[in-house]
């Protein structure tokens, strides 16, 4: 009688289990420290301040503001927020604006200045006179908008209560309707400094004149 003997060792399907195992573990292993290299990459780290910044300066668009166009020669400085337009001509031909809508005074509003007057240090040291923490300063002539049905009694100058649609009606040049909002053209505390009484407060007055959609 033949005495079988014990088996021992690892048979030939446990040796391949255990490699196959081993070698997906190695798979595994290196694309994680591949992504992990990848995610501290220098690129990888200038492409998310890219985003970051990019970010940054949509969020806080750059004022003052200025959009243009041109129709049969004349140019037109367009107010996109309210969908209007002015005709500008020479000193205030490069004008821009800047919109207020939190302050607590006026209706919301754009302040409409030019290089120039930005770069007078007489004009912007006369602009600062009085002028409230929520003020843009200078502030240089404004048109504001008014609901039809916004109260005008003290832009007139007291009477009757008067609606915005009732001045527009009364007082057409003055209190300028275009859709369903009525415009007013008012110059910022006070008298205008040196560099704009003469000719670019004018210029300014004839721009509010011409106001229209700008559609």
């Amino acid at each position: 009688m033949v005495k079988k003997s014990n088996q021992t060792g690892f048979t030939i399907p446990e040796i391949l289990l255990v490699v196959l195992t081993l070698v997906i573990i190695a798979v595994a292993g290196y694309f994680v420290a591949k992504h992990i290299n990848k995610s501290n990459s220098p690129s990888s780290t200038t492409s998310s301040s890219i985003k970051s910044n990019t970010a940054s300066t949509n969020a806080s668009s750059a004022t003052p503001q200025a959009t243009y166009s041109t129709i049969n020669n004349t140019k037109y400085l367009i107010i996109k927020e309210w969908n209007v337009k002015l005709a500008l001509t020479a000193p205030i031909d490069s004008a821009t604006y800047t919109l207020v809508t939190n302050n607590t005074y006026i209706s919301p509003a754009v302040f409409l200045s030019t290089a120039m007057l930005n770069a007078s240090e007489s004009c912007v040291n006369y602009y600062k006179q009085g002028v409230v923490a929520n003020d843009p300063t200078p502030s240089y002539q404004d048109i504001q908008q008014l609901t039809l049905s916004q109260d005008t009694t003290d832009m007139i100058g007291g009477g009757a209560t008067i609606t915005a649609q009732q001045a527009s009606t009364q007082s057409p040049s003055t209190f300028i309707k275009v859709g369903n909002y009525v415009y007013y053209f008012s110059h910022g505390n006070g008298m205008p400094c040196p560099e704009q009484a003469s000719d670019i407060l004018p210029a300014f007055e004839t721009a509010y004149s011409t106001i229209s959609a700008a559609d």
